[in-house]
């Protein structure tokens, strides 16, 4: 699923550096309710 998601951005020219940016704001979007409802 993910590694196949980001073979297609990197074939259509997208940069490494953005896709990194990228991953990491989604992942703090996903985690961010869980934290806060943990705290």
């Amino acid at each position: 699923g993910m590694s196949l998601g980001i073979r297609v951005i990197l074939l259509e020219g997208m940069s490494p550096r953005v896709l990194v940016v990228y991953r990491h704001a989604s992942a703090t979007i996903a985690l961010a309710p869980v934290a806060y409802l943990s705290g």
